[in-house]
């Protein structure tokens, strides 16, 4: 159905991950990690608001092709006694988008729309693509990542419920879900360069001593800390400032977090911004108890060269829980002060690059 052009690899640091905090659990995660295949399909085409890909045989592209659960086997869109008439015809393209589930979640925007950009503009054939298949943008962030990576706004086609494309040439990437799967070193790395800069990437220029900062959920109804007034006067005694993120921009968040030496923050899609923190920043993740993916983010601060704590928080009323993903929890603030009495506790040896 198409060529394979190269293979990205999965790369994990050489050091002992459990010098910085990841269990014998978040390393088993690992396990998960998968290479990513880019490849080019000659005669594809890509329709509907989800992103579905078919070959020039009218076969489902599985692999490129993002799913509205991960568990389907088959899309819903070849339920239909026919597939939908095409719409428009492009010569050469390339797919960034992920699935329509995650593409308004900043963790998710932030590192899957990344890993598709980073791999599909080192082909030779970037630079005269007639256009990029993306999500619908319709946030701040996402308009903001995309222009980070230098693609401009008249050449991106957005997916719609009507949108049928057929392309001479797509090139497209593997589907990797990365709040499920581990994110790569190469990845993160990607992330860092495209939104702080190659320069300022490493953190060097930022001596000085950093700052504590409290990451808020603030609006968000999704594993809502209950009790988080009394969270914000615990940390707050420590030295804590409270952040909200999404009062700012990609490129404000990431000077914020680049400029932390200690960060404390729910588990939630904020959290994706301890990959701008510079090596040996500590990290405190308040987990939910039973989340699929809670080692997400204890991997990507390993991957960034951070030491990662954590504290599990209760579910709230557990009997009112209609999602185990979406929880409201209630964190025990004498637990949280023995662990920021610990987690302080070097704060003198710290040093900063």
């Amino acid at each position: 159905m198409g060529s394979l052009l190269f293979t990205k690899n999965f790369d994990w640091m050489t050091r002992d991950p459990t010098a910085f905090g990841l269990s014998s659990g978040d390393e088993l995660w690992l396990k998960n990690a998968r290479p990513i295949d880019v490849f080019a399909l000659q005669g594809a085409r890509v329709c509907s608001f989800w992103g579905v890909i078919i070959s020039n045989d009218n076969r489902l592209v599985a692999e490129a092709t993002p799913k509205d659960v991960p568990t389907h086997s088959e899309h819903s869109l070849f339920m239909g006694a026919r597939l939908p008439r095409v719409t428009r015809c492009i010569d050469r393209a390339a797919v960034v988008f992920t699935s329509h589930v995650y593409a308004r979640n900043y963790a998710h925007w932030l590192f899957e729309v990344t890993y598709r950009l980073t791999l599909l503009k080192s082909l030779p054939d970037w630079p005269d693509l007639d256009a990029v298949i993306a999500n619908v943008i319709d946030l701040p962030f996402q308009q903001e990542l995309l222009e980070l990576a230098e693609i401009p706004m008249d050449k991106v086609v957005q997916l719609s419920p009507d949108l049928h494309v057929k392309v001479n040439m797509l090139y497209a990437c593997s589907n990797e879900t990365h709040g499920v799967q581990p994110i790569p070193k190469w990845l993160a790395h990607s992330v860092r360069n495209l939104v702080l800069g190659r320069s300022d990437a490493d953190g060097k220029r930022l001596r000085a001593r950093g700052k504590c900062i409290y990451v808020s959920r603030g609006s968000s109804s999704r594993r809502a800390l209950v009790n988080e007034e009394e969270v914000i006067e615990q940390v707050s005694k420590y030295g804590f400032e409270v952040i909200y993120p999404e009062r700012w921009t990609v490129k404000e968040q990431a000077r914020i977090f680049q400029g932390a030496d200690y960060v404390v923050a729910a588990h939630g899609a904020a959290l994706a911004n301890v990959v701008f923190c510079r090596w040996g920043a500590r990290v405190l993740e308040l987990r939910a108890p039973f989340l699929p993916q809670y080692a997400m983010y204890g991997v990507l601060a390993a991957q960034c060269g951070l030491k990662y704590h954590w504290l599990d928080c209760k579910v709230w009323k557990p009997e009112r829980l209609r999602s185990k993903i979406e929880p409201e929890l209630w964190l025990d603030t004498r637990k949280l002060a023995e662990k920021l009495q610990d987690l302080l506790s070097d704060r003198g040896l710290l040093l900063s690059w």
